[in-house]
C-alpha cells in the first residue's frame, strides 16, 4: 500500500510539475553593482520598473562622488564625469528612488546602462505613451505637462496610486507595473528641485516624477531630454534640461526572454545582432575570455555542424547574427552568492530587431543535425519556414521537463504532432533541425511568425489517428507519439519522423518506438497496412516503478492497438484509460564525461522488451471460453465506462492463486477491496458500486499471480 501511495503522490506532482511554473511576478536584472532591477514588458518595449542605482561604470571605474557634486557646471571633463548624487544627500534615499546622473555620466563610453538596456529615446517614450493610451493626437507635443497627454489622462495612468504625494513613503503602483518614482532634479550649485524640502523645491513638484528621455536635445547640444510625469493626472511633459543637471535615469530594451532560476541547460539566441557576453550578461559564465570566471570549466557552447557536436565558446566578446543558436549551462547559484537564486532572469537585448530574410549555414549530410536560433522578437512557426531535404520536424530542450520537446509538421492535414504547441519557437530561443538528405536549404522570413505567444506543452489537434504514450516514475517523465496515416512508413524513418535525442539531464526516463534500429519521439506508421509489429524502448537511469499511460487517443473504429510486456507475458488492449506499471530493473546508460558529450540520437541500454501490435478488428479477450483455461493473466476495461453509479469488472487467471482487486483515487488512496481470496482458474465479474464516491477518475488494480495489472475508469454523477 505504501509503494502504491508512493507511486501515485510521484504521478500527480510530476503532472503538477509540466502544468505549473513558479517565477516571480516579475523576472530581474542585476547592475555591476549587484543592485536588482524588476523587469517588465509594456507592448513590443521592456522596461526596468525602478531607476538606475549603480556606482560603476560597466568597466568597474567609480563614478565619481564626494567633493565633485558642487562642481558639475564646470568644464572640467574630469568633474563632467563625476555626476552621481543623492536627493538631498541623503543616501538612504537611493533604494527608494535611485541615484541622480548628469547627461555626461550617462553617455560616458564607458556606459552606466547595463549591458542589454539603454536610455530610451524621445520616441521610446512616444512609443511608451501610445501603449498606455495617450492619443496619437498628444503624441508630437513638444509641450510642459500641462499640455500634453491630457486628454488620455497618461499623467494619471503612470503616477502613483498609494499616496497623496510622491514622497520617500510612497510605494508608487500602475497598472502597467512601470513604477515611476517621484522626481527632483539637482543643480550644479548644489540645489534641488523636486518632491521633498530642499533647494528651490515648491509644493506643486511634490507632484512630478522626472527622468531621462534622452541623452540630447537635437535643438540644442548643451541640453538634453527629460520627462515630467504630473501627479494630478494633467498629462506628461518633455522638457530640456542643462546637460549637467543632475537627474534620475530609467532604461530599457527592445526585447527580452525570462529564464527561471532552475539548473540546466537551456538553447538560446537573439532577435538582434549582438555579442555573447551582453546576450548573457545576466546569466553565470565561465571558461571563456570576457566570462564571470574565465578559469572555470566552459558553459557557453555553439554547434559544429561539421563534427556534429558542441563546441565550447573561447571569446565571449564574439559576435553573433540574429539566429544564431547557443547552449549555455544554466546554475542555480547564478552569481555565485553561495545560495540558489529565487527569481527567474531576464536577458535582454537592444538594438535594430531583426526583420529580414536569414538562410543558416546548414550541415551537408543525411541525418546530420544544425542548430538554429529563432531570428525575430516574435513566435517563429515551424510549419510556415520554407525548407527542402530536411525532416518535417524541429527539437527544443525544455529545461522545466527536462525533456526534448519535439513537433512533427504534416502537411497531409496542415497540422501536426508533438509535445512543442502548434511548432510554435519562442523569441530567444534555438532549435535543432535534421537533414533528411544531402543539399538541404532553410529560409526564415518575418512572414513565418506568429503573434501567438510560444510555449512548450498542450495538444494538437489533427484529422489523422494518433496515440501519445507517456512513461512517468521517481519525478521523471518521457513521452512518445504514434501517428497512423498513408504515408506512414515500417522500417525507415520517414520525413516527418523525429528521432529521440539524449538527454541534457543526468536523470531521464525514455520511452520511444523502434524503426529501422533507430529510436524515435513521434514515429508515422501506415494506415492502409494493418497487422504489424512496433518495438517499444523504456529505459530510465534509475530503477523503480514506472506508469506508462495514454494521455491522447484518438484511433478509428475497426483499429486496435495491443501493449505487449515480453518480460512478464502479458497483452493488454490500448484505449484512452490505458495505464500499466512496469518494474525497471536495468539502469540505462548516459552518455560518459559531460552530459552534451556524445551522440545526438538516443540509445536504448536494454533489449527492447516492449511492443504494440497495430491490427483490425475490435480487441480479442483472453478470458475463457466453455471452460476453457485462460492463457494468462488478465484485466479488462470495467463496462460500462464512463459509468454511474455501478459498472463490472472482468478478469482472468490461469492458475489457482491469490487474487486481490482494489480501486484506489488519483491520489493513491485505497477507496475499496472488491476481492481478497485465492481464486482457482477461470475468468470472473465483479461489480463496483461507487455511490458513496464523488466523480472523478479512479484506478482499479488487480494482483494475481505474481502480476500487478491496472486500469483506469471514470465515474461521472
Amino acid at each position: 500500500m505504501k509503494i502504491l501511495t508512493k507511486i501515485f503522490l510521484v504521478l500527480l506532482l510530476g503532472l503538477m510539475i509540466l502544468k505549473t511554473e513558479s517565477y516571480a511576478q516579475y523576472p530581474v536584472v542585476y547592475d555591476i553593482d549587484g543592485n536588482e532591477y524588476e523587469v517588465v514588458t509594456i507592448g513590443n518595449q521592456v522596461w526596468m520598473r525602478q531607476n538606475l542605482k549603480t556606482t560603476k561604470f560597466n568597466n568597474g571605474e567609480e563614478i565619481y562622488d564626494g567633493t565633485q557634486y558642487a562642481d558639475w557646471n564646470t568644464t572640467s571633463s574630469v568633474n563632467k564625469l563625476a555626476a552621481r548624487s543623492a536627493y538631498g544627500y541623503n543616501y538612504s534615499n537611493v533604494d527608494n528612488f535611485g541615484y541622480m546622473y548628469n547627461n555626461y555620466a550617462v553617455t560616458d563610453e564607458r556606459n552606466i546602462a547595463i549591458k542589454g538596456f539603454r536610455v530610451p529615446s524621445d520616441s521610446d517614450f512616444q512609443d511608451l505613451e501610445s501603449n498606455v493610451g495617450m492619443l496619437e493626437g498628444d503624441l508630437s507635443i513638444t509641450g510642459t505637462s500641462s499640455n500634453r497627454g491630457t486628454t488620455g489622462q497618461i499623467g494619471n495612468l503612470l503616477r502613483s496610486t498609494s499616496a497623496t504625494f510622491w514622497d520617500a513613503s510612497a510605494t508608487p503602483t500602475d497598472a502597467f507595473g512601470l513604477n515611476i518614482q517621484a522626481g527632483s532634479i539637482r543643480y550644479g550649485d548644489g540645489t534641488f528641485e523636486g518632491f521633498a524640502s530642499g533647494g528651490s523645491n515648491t509644493a506643486s513638484l511634490k507632484r512630478i516624477g522626472q527622468i531621462w528621455t534622452s541623452t540630447a536635445d537635437a535643438g540644442d547640444a548643451t541640453k538634453a531630454y527629460r520627462r515630467l510625469f504630473n501627479y494630478n493626472a494633467t498629462g506628461v511633459g518633455r522638457n530640456t534640461v542643462i546637460k549637467t543637471v543632475g537627474i534620475y535615469v530609467r532604461l530599457m530594451a527592445d526585447a527580452m526572454a525570462e529564464i527561471d532560476n532552475s539548473a540546466g541547460f537551456r538553447m538560446l539566441s537573439s532577435p538582434v545582432e549582438t555579442t555573447l557576453s551582453v546576450l548573457l550578461k545576466q546569466l553565470w559564465t565561465q571558461g571563456a575570455t570576457g566570462a564571470d570566471d574565465e578559469s572555470g570549466s566552459p558553459n557557453v557552447y555553439t554547434w559544429s555542424t561539421a563534427s556534429q557536436n558542441w563546441v565550447a565558446v573561447t571569446d565571449l566578446s564574439a559576435t553573433i547574427s540574429a539566429g544564431t543558436g547557443v547552449l549555455v549551462q544554466v546554475f542555480a547559484d547564478n552569481d555565485a552568492s553561495g545560495e540558489a537564486d529565487t527569481k527567474s532572469r531576464a536577458i535582454a537585448v537592444s538594438g535594430t530587431i531583426n526583420t529580414g530574410d536569414v538562410s543558416p549555414t546548414l550541415a551537408t549530410g543525411a541525418d546530420e543535425f544544425t542548430l538554429i536560433g529563432n531570428p525575430y522578437s516574435k513566435s517563429l512557426d515551424f510549419n510556415s519556414i520554407e525548407r527542402s531535404n530536411l525532416y518535417d520536424v524541429v527539437y527544443v530542450w525544455d529545461a522545466a521537463t527536462e525533456n526534448w520537446k519535439t513537433y512533427g509538421a504534416d502537411k497531409l492535414t496542415g497540422n501536426g504532432y508533438g509535445d512543442l504547441t502548434d511548432g510554435l519557437i519562442a523569441p530567444f530561443q534555438s532549435f535543432f533541425v535534421a537533414n533528411s538528405t544531402t543539399s538541404p536549404s532553410l529560409t526564415m522570413s518575418l512572414t513565418d511568425t506568429s503573434s501567438t505567444a510560444a510555449t512548450f506543452l498542450g495538444k494538437t489537434q489533427s484529422k489523422s489517428d494518433f496515440i501519445r504514450l507517456q512513461l512517468s516514475g521517481n519525478e521523471l517523465t518521457s513521452s512518445t507519439w504514434l501517428v497512423f496515416n498513408e504515408e506512414g512508413t515500417l522500417t525507415t524513418p520517414s520525413k516527418r519522423d523525429a528521432f529521440k535525442l539524449s538527454s541534457y539531464s543526468a536523470n531521464f526516463a525514455q520511452l520511444a518506438t523502434n524503426k529501422g534500429n533507430k529510436l524515435l519521439d513521434i514515429a508515422h506508421f501506415p494506415s492502409t497496412e494493418l497487422n504489424y509489429s512496433i518495438p517499444i524502448s523504456i529505459s530510465a537511469s534509475e530503477n523503480g516503478s514506472f506508469w506508462l499511460s495514454a494521455t491522447q487517443f484518438q484511433v478509428a473504429e475497426g483499429t486496435s492497438l495491443v501493449f505487449n510486456d515480453r518480460i512478464e507475458g502479458i497483452s493488454i488492449p490500448i484505449t484512452e484509460d490505458f495505464m500499466y506499471l512496469i518494474e525497471i530493473n536495468q539502469i540505462a546508460k548516459h552518455k560518459s564525461g559531460n552530459l552534451i558529450e556524445g551522440p545526438m540520437l538516443a540509445s536504448s541500454s536494454t533489449e527492447l522488451s516492449y511492443s504494440i501490435t497495430v491490427k483490425t478488428g475490435t480487441v480479442t479477450s483472453v478470458e475463457s471460453k466453455d471452460g476453457e483455461i485462460p492463457a494468462q493473466v488478465y484485466l479488462a476495461q470495467n463496462f460500462p465506462n464512463p459509468f454511474n453509479p455501478s459498472t463490472q469488472i472482468s478478469f482472468a487467471v490461469p492458475t489457482q492463486t491469490p487474487v486481490r482487486l482494489a480501486v484506489y483515487d488519483m491520489l493513491g488512496r485505497e477507496v475499496a477491496v472488491l476481492l481478497d481470496e485465492a481464486k482457482v482458474a477461470g475468468s470472473y465479474k465483479v461489480s463496483f458500486d461507487a455511490s458513496n464516491l464523488p466523480s472523478g477518475v479512479y484506478l482499479y488494480r488487480l494482483q494475481a499471480n505474481g502480476q500487478t495489472l491496472s486500469q483506469r475508469m471514470t465515474l461521472i454523477k
